[in-house]
């Protein structure tokens, strides 16, 4: 796999590759799902901008390309859909636009995500609801977590109000920092923040093959935690319009 965001999983610490070759033939194996995963959403993007419905526009890394799922429509942006078309009235047309990108960083959400983000707004596309789940590649390559701070600043000021937006999972003070950021701007009302820790805490027992993206089930605790505050902005949105 080349260095290009849309053709790598995500980072796995290079002492794992070094000391396990099975590991490494899983990693490969989860790894050759990615331009499936990419190509398919290219796909259903395309249909679903086409189709004219309301949008919720995905931003992020491969936990929202689905990736360690067993299809690319089996991870948990299809399965939260589901359950916020279920539940709410104004969801039920909503159509996902899906601009994440496997290996993404903040670096790639500020550019080209958000920036794809205002295209979509400018054209007149109806954008009823955003989430942003990113930052675990931030973690995994040194340089790019200088400055992590200062990113999700960035990101958070050009979010449209009531982006639901996923805290960092990790036990260390950067993290900290940013998700005391986030809710500063949760206060503000700017967006809507939810806490993915127990998802992180149980990745062990629910991982792919390659021990560091979650399988089917991982991607249902992901869902189970992201989807009341997706139901909450889409309800704020509908409210507000």
């Amino acid at each position: 796999m080349n260095d290009h965001p849309d053709d790598r999983p995500g980072d796995e610490p290079a002492w794992l590759l070094r000391s396990n070759r099975g590991l490494r033939r899983r990693i490969r194996s989860v790894g050759d799902t990615v331009a499936v995963h990419r190509d398919a959403w290219q796909r259903h993007n395309s249909a679903v901008l086409a189709s004219g419905v309301p949008l919720w526009v995905v931003l992020g890394d491969s936990l929202s390309q689905g990736i360690g799922a067993s299809a690319w429509d089996c991870g948990w942006v299809h399965r939260s859909l589901r359950q916020v078309r279920l539940h709410s009235g104004s969801a039920r047309d909503l159509g996902v636009v899906n601009l994440s990108r496997s290996g993404a960083t903040t670096h790639d959400v500020l550019d080209p995500q958000l920036v794809e983000l205002e295209r979509l707004l400018d054209g007149g596309h109806r954008v009823e609801l955003v989430s942003l789940v990113v930052g675990a590649n931030d973690f995994l390559r040194g340089g790019a977590r200088a400055g992590l701070e200062q990113r999700f600043a960035a990101i958070v000021d050009q979010l449209p109000r009531n982006t639901v937006v996923a805290y960092l999972p990790q036990p260390l003070a950067v993290a900290r920092r940013v998700n005391h950021s986030l809710d500063r701007a949760a206060a503000d009302g700017l967006i809507q923040p939810v806490s993915i820790r127990r998802v992180a805490l149980l990745l062990p027992r629910n991982s792919a093959p390659d021990l560091f993206h979650p399988n089917d089930r991982g991607h249902e605790l992901l869902a189970s935690s992201m989807t009341p505050a997706l139901l909450r902005a889409i309800t704020r949105s509908s409210t507000s319009t």
